[in-house]
């Protein structure tokens, strides 16, 4: 796994796992920003909670984001407003404004040193792109409308040409696996267990409770904050999942942008910088696509940087990591109880816009669960339903999924013993009996067998050259060489396959 520059300049934290059974009020599966934002709420709130994080505290989306927090969002705000109208436009607007206000709050009041600076954000015409007037006029009047401070600007400060660039400032930009990590050291107490090294294995909804290897928590409400939810819940066949590629690289000038950029054109791309270790960084982040339906997963990597070569004196590229978002077909997250149960929250669909979605999803579920109302929590309930703004996208998705299911049910695959040798970093999926087995070699030129059939709802999985990892092309669990689960909504890791295989 890959290293992103949060979890490179962040200090180890020190964290139990689960020892026994527990009996609280609320358990939090996932210890991220939208988990420990709940669990804050909750605990001051005199609510007794346990949260469940599998790895360490921060290590998965949110420390490999951006750390870049913004009022608007990805789809563009144009778009928003054409499929939702003014009134939810303006919503969304106050409520990620209202997120980032909570996250600079509780920085002061907490003292996490998280790097926390209000800046300026952009959207800007690419040299390579033709200027799309249309676009940044559309842009900034739905900004305005919605309340934010913008502006349209001749050019983007870079080190670069561009050309028109939309500017909204009063944005944010952070460390946000220090900001998380702040706050579990902050709200770790008898009243709030934080676990580390916890993997959840089992969740019963109906009867709150909540399985581990180390034990069961039982709770009167469950917080599924895992980025996608665990297990069958509907909301994981409404988002699309896909991964996008980041480098930290060091250049030879100071030219370091300052602030938030996104590039407008077809091939988006985003810039900012940091600095860690007395050594500034600019980050690059760009080559999305659908997971687990990439096979070029390597060069996305070299294809990013060379576009960052392309326009900055890069002198060295220190770190590279790759982030998993998940889009909803509407544009906007479920947030709030699961479809079918009244114990169980979810929140997932964030996109890439997750840093603030998350904190705002926190914030929501806190308050559901404490029974007081939440001006914004109807506009994004798991229930809702309107075919005219999401029909269109579920039907496309639905499409892909099948066609992914079919390809790698029923597609062609080698024999076990036509399979060839295989180099170390390499993986492939091969044929034994009836089975399909994921078969990978590692850089110890250790032989990895296993089951390829995704243990969420049984697609093969596809082999992620960059990261050495196997990835389901239907629903984005993605799992080691090995077969353990590292993200997405299986809960079960790939079962071993005897390797090599038995005569038959």
């Amino acid at each position: 796994m890959k290293r992103s520059i949060w979890q490179a300049a962040a200090r180890r934290l020190e964290l139990p796992a689960l020892q026994r059974d527990a009996d609280v009020d609320v358990a939090i599966i996932g210890g991220g920003i939208t988990g420990l934002t709940v669990a804050l709420k909750l605990s001051r709130a005199g609510r007794t909670v346990a949260v469940l994080e599998a790895g360490t505290i921060g290590d998965g989306t949110t420390g490999q984001s951006t750390g870049n927090l913004y009022a608007t969002i990805g789809s563009r705000l144009s778009a928003l407003r054409r499929k939702w109208g003014e009134e939810t436009t303006r919503e969304v607007v106050a409520a990620r404004a209202g997120a980032i206000d909570f996250i600079e709050s509780k920085v002061g009041e907490f003292g996490i040193d998280c790097e926390f600076a209000r800046c300026a954000w952009h959207l800007y015409t690419p040299p390579e792109a033709l200027a799309d007037d249309a676009l940044l006029e559309r842009e900034l009047d739905a900004a305005i409308d919605a309340g934010l401070s913008a502006r349209l600007a001749p050019s983007a400060p870079l080190p670069f040409a561009t050309g028109p660039t939309l500017v909204i400032v009063e944005q944010a930009q952070f460390d946000p696996l220090k900001y998380v990590r702040g706050l579990a050291s902050t709200i770790a107490s008898e009243r709030c267990a934080v676990y580390q090294n916890t993997p959840v294995t089992r969740i019963d909804g109906e009867a709150g409770v909540v399985h581990t290897d180390r034990g069961r928590v039982s709770a009167s409400h469950i917080v599924v904050a895992t980025h996608t939810p665990k297990g069958s819940d509907l909301a994981n066949l409404q988002v699309a999942p896909y991964r996008e590629y980041a480098l930290a690289m060091r250049l030879r000038s100071a030219d370091y942008p300052r602030g938030i950029f996104w590039s407008a054109g077809d091939r988006h791309h985003s810039i900012r910088s940091y600095r860690f270790d007395d050594s500034e960084y600019l980050i690059v982040v760009g080559e999305r696509h659908k997971t687990g339906q990439a096979d070029d997963t390597v060069d996305r990597h070299a294809r990013l940087e060379a576009w960052a070569r392309a326009f900055f004196d890069v002198a060295t590229v220190d770190l590279r990591w790759s982030a998993q978002g998940y889009y909803s077909p509407d544009e906007l997250p479920y947030i709030g109880k699961s479809v079918g149960s009244d114990k169980v929250h979810i929140a997932t669909g964030f996109a890439a816009d997750g840093l603030t979605w998350g904190t705002l999803a926190g914030l929501i579920i806190g308050d559901e669960i404490d029974g007081t109302e939440n001006r914004y929590a109807e506009r994004f309930r798991p229930s809702r339903l309107d075919p005219a703004k999401s029909a269109k996208k579920l039907l496309a998705e639905g499409v892909n999924v099948a066609r992914e299911y079919a390809v790698g049910r029923f597609g062609a695959v080698p024999a076990a013993g036509e399979a060839g040798e295989l180099a170390a970093g390499e993986g492939r999926i091969v044929k034994i009996d009836d089975e399909r087995v994921a078969l990978s070699r590692d850089g110890e030129d250790r032989l990895h067998a296993v089951s390829a059939a995704c243990t969420h709802m049984g697609c093969i999985v596809a082999w992620n050259a960059a990261e050495q990892t196997w990835d389901c092309p239907c629903h984005g669990s993605r799992f080691s060489a090995s077969g353990a689960v590292i993200e997405g909504p299986a809960l079960d890791a790939l079962k071993p396959v005897r390797w090599p295989p038995t005569a038959s």
